[in-house]
């Protein structure tokens, strides 16, 4: 039984390289079942403390606690999949099944190491003091842009619809 994780999670990687690099074979690699879906949901999850390490503090946060910020964070991300998921599920047409919609919310669980990646040495420039963190605002939300590229790409070929749905 490990080994069909392991497998699960090695296919899932692959998949987390190969979307980003707008290769259709990226949206075979994702499972399209409930156990897969649940535990992809600790992908995001597990980027939480990363992120809080790496990332300054906003001003508003300064005085609240590290357990309060990740607490708020988990917030932001289960509202965020919540919505993503409402949103999906209402637009999908009615050829689209129920694996096949469990896999796109694995897939978009999973992307969103992809989408920390890219972002990843821009965060460096700022860190290690190369660049201001208003300069790299600004290349962030490029690569922000090219995060929502790569997932509507997802979004078309895991639920197999058109352009404009994906978009």
């Amino acid at each position: 039984m490990p080994s069909m994780i392991e497998d699960e999670i090695r296919n899932a990687l692959r998949g987390c390289l190969e979307i980003p690099l707008y290769l259709k074979i990226g949206a075979t690699r994702f499972v399209g079942t409930l156990n897969a879906f649940k535990r992809s949901i600790f992908v995001p999850i597990f980027l939480i403390p990363v992120i809080l390490c790496v990332l300054p503090t906003a001003e508003i946060y300064a005085g609240k606690s590290l357990g309060w910020q990740a607490t708020l964070m988990l917030m932001q991300i289960i509202i965020g999949t919540g919505v993503f998921a409402g949103v999906l599920y209402f637009f999908k047409p009615k050829s689209v099944t129920r694996d096949d919609f469990l896999k796109c919310m694995t897939a978009y669980n999973w992307l969103s190491l992809s989408a920390f990646v890219v972002n990843i040495p821009i965060i460096l420039l700022a860190v290690f003091g190369i660049n201001t963190w208003d300069d790299v605002f600004a290349m962030m939300m490029l690569t922000t842009l090219y995060s929502y590229s790569f997932l509507a790409y997802m979004i078309i070929y895991v639920l197999r619809v058109s352009l404009f749905l994906g978009i």
